[in-house]
């Protein structure tokens, strides 16, 4: 076992000389097999132990046999007690997906304070099998088909090499003391169930079922990187990227007639924090050309206008939120999302008027006599209608967007100026006509958008 372990360690280049590791142990045969083989071969680590709280004294009783092992082997021992049930019930989560976030939480907090070059987990191949087969039967993508990396950041596996059977016999020949967990019997976790009814079963069909899912696991991984540099390589062809990667534009009519545009488009958008049903919703718009169809993640925003998909970072400021400017505020710099306005008054009405800026849409110079502060600045709202400058009437908002053929995406960013109830500027668009400057003006107000 010793030779086979330090095989797979060199094969796989998992851990480096002077390597400092922290080593999770639960106490069970899987992970004190492994600090024994680590402790065999002389390696630096220290061991962590999370004390979750679900079996009553049995927990407690763990705590203990793993820092009497960590004193005998004279190695520096972690623990941490967990409220495991409330954390579930707060969050809405299951207990086992609450103990995996709750574990790597502390061991990223363990990491950051002392500096480990790698996290070591006891995973084997037994356990593999069974995480493929779980994603399998709740659907699952690429990543889901290989199961459990030998490598993913820090954290490190390097015990996949080994079948369960040969961890509890290496146990027994080397007589490795170790807690069994009552928990693994209990059926209404769903790796137990993988565990004890379908892979006996399986095993009738294959008896090397655990090897035949590792080597399929392998092959799996390597079709992987092969898709990621595929999607690498298309997104630095055809994504185009604005305002410091706040906005992403990509072509819809591209993204289709490339092979496996459905997957692709997954892959694109899952780093944004879009999930498959989303992506799907996405991917239909798109062949159906249904044009200025919006899709939210957590994260992010994506529109699909005539031709292009537009994914669009969500800022922290609410579409309600509105802010003021209040006229004892002169020169003052106002920020509003993406807009910034600085307003000056000034009475030169005919150098404003010859002066080329004047007719520039990012740039809104009023009659300051006529505006009633303060001033609100908000986005667009259902039924909003100005008088557009140079017309007569009316105009509801959304039809003037139609009419200039605003793109969607630029919709949810173009804030608007107003006073009282008026309207009197969609930012880099148009003023109102009824607070244009005049001959008969007196005194003006110049509001400037900044940045778009």
């Amino acid at each position: 076992m010793i030779d086979r372990f330090n095989k797979y360690i060199k094969e796989h280049q998992l851990i480096g000389s002077n390597s400092k590791m922290l080593l999770a142990v639960s106490g069970g045969v899987d992970s004190m097999v492994l600090m024994h083989l680590m402790y065999s071969m002389n390696l630096a680590f220290d061991i962590a132990h999370c004390n979750f709280n679900l079996r009553d004294s049995e927990s407690d009783e763990d705590e203990k046999f793993v820092r009497e092992s960590a004193k005998n082997f004279n190695i520096t021992c972690h623990v941490k007690s967990f409220s495991t049930k409330s954390f579930a019930d707060s969050n809405g989560m299951g207990i086992q997906e609450s103990a995996r976030v709750l574990r790597y939480k502390w061991f990223d907090q363990l990491d950051q304070e002392n500096g480990y070059d790698h996290i070591v987990t006891a995973h084997h191949a037994d356990d593999l099998a069974e995480t493929v087969l779980l994603n399998i039967t709740r659907g699952t993508g690429i990543a889901g088909l290989h199961g459990i990396l030998s490598r993913r950041g820090k954290i490190i596996r390097p015990m996949l090499f080994a079948k369960r059977s040969e961890v509890e016999s290496f146990a027994v020949e080397q007589k490795i003391k170790f807690r069994e967990d009552s928990s693994n019997a209990d059926l209404k976790y769903s790796r137990n169930l993988i565990r004890q009814k379908v892979i006996p079963v399986l095993k009738e069909l294959n008896p090397a079922l655990v090897d035949s899912i590792g080597k399929h696991a392998e092959i799996i991984t390597d079709v992987e990187a092969i898709i990621d540099q595929y999607c690498k390589n298309f997104l630095s062809s055809n994504m185009v990227s604005h305002s410091a990667d706040e906005e992403m534009l990509i072509d819809a009519r591209v993204l289709l007639a490339s092979p496996g545009a459905r997957y692709l488009l997954f892959r694109i958008m899952n780093p944004f924090g879009f999930n498959p049903s989303v992506c799907t919703d996405i991917y239909r718009a798109i062949i159906s050309r249904k044009t200025g169809e919006m899709f939210y993640s957590q994260s992010h925003k994506a529109i699909h206008d005539r031709d292009r998909l537009i994914i669009q970072k969500m800022t922290v400021t609410s579409d309600d939120e509105e802010y003021q400017i209040h006229t004892d505020d002169d020169g003052m710099l106002m920020r509003f999302g993406s807009l910034d306005i600085t307003k000056f008054p000034d009475t030169s009405i005919s150098n404003w008027i010859a002066k080329p800026e004047f007719s520039n849409k990012d740039i809104a110079i009023l009659d300051m006599d006529k505006i009633n502060y303060p001033l609100t600045v908000r986005t667009w709202k259902q039924g909003d209608h100005f008088k557009p400058l140079g017309m007569k009437g009316k105009k509801l908002l959304s039809d003037y967007y139609t009419d200039i053929k605003l793109p969607a995406h630029i919709k949810s960013k173009t804030y608007l100026v107003l006073s009282g109830n008026d309207i009197i500027w969609v930012s880099g668009q148009r003023i109102d006509e009824r607070y244009k400057v005049t001959p008969e003006t007196e005194n003006t107000i110049k509001l400037k958008l900044l940045k778009r």
